[in-house]
């Protein structure tokens, strides 16, 4: 493979990268929608659950004093209902807050079944997103080894231009070998002996 050959592979998977990092971006964008709408729900049940019983402690015993905490709770629950104008018990006011409750008891029963779907939607957005950072991890992987082996195809074909060349750096390994070792180790005896003063006999 040529070093052209290994660019254009780089060149292809960092496009994959720009692919995949804006893929990453959409779902943690919806990611982080999905979990706002779960907070809003988890919120509005909780209002729910408060208001609900209420309503039924006055419904089941109907005194002034029911009645206020009753319109306390369920103040949050709606927004304008005959029963948050009342001042005082009465049949009407008694009516008027049972057919709340029937009210916010569907509306309770739909918010669980929508949480419900909630969890499988965050289930499966976290898993997506899982399986997007491990081919971001993946391509930063084989980025890196393509770099590694352009490097390395760049410093091997540039060696070898300069040693056809004639001017290539002598291999270390020459340098170093036995025949080498021996001739300097020969021309060291032989300046030694021509060196050395001749004995009188």
């Amino acid at each position: 493979m040529t070093v052209n050959d290994l660019a254009h592979r780089v060149r292809s998977r960092r496009a994959l990268r720009a692919v995949q990092d804006q893929r990453v971006r959409l779902l943690d964008q919806q990611l982080s929608s999905q979990v706002n709408d779960v907070q809003k729900r988890n919120a509005r049940v909780v209002t729910l659950n408060a208001a609900i019983p209420a309503l039924n402690a006055y419904v089941a015993g109907p005194t002034d004093e029911s009645l206020a905490t009753a319109i306390a709770a369920a103040r949050p629950a709606v927004e304008s209902h005959v029963l948050l104008s009342a001042t005082s018990d009465s049949t009407e006011v008694r009516t008027a807050a049972a057919d709340l409750v029937a009210t916010l008891r569907i509306e309770l029963d739909a918010v669980t079944d929508t949480q419900q779907m909630d969890v499988l939607r965050l289930a499966g957005l976290t898993d997506k997103r899982s399986e997007a950072f491990d081919l971001m991890s993946s391509f930063l992987t084989k980025m890196q080894g393509s770099r590694s082996s352009i490097i390395g195809n760049m410093r091997s074909t540039r060696y070898r231009s300069a040693l056809s060349s004639g001017t290539a750096p002598p291999s270390p390994a020459a340098s170093t070998s036995p025949a080498s070792r021996t001739g300097s180790t020969t021309s060291s005896s032989a300046s030694t002996t021509s060196a050395s003063p001749s004995l009188p006999r």
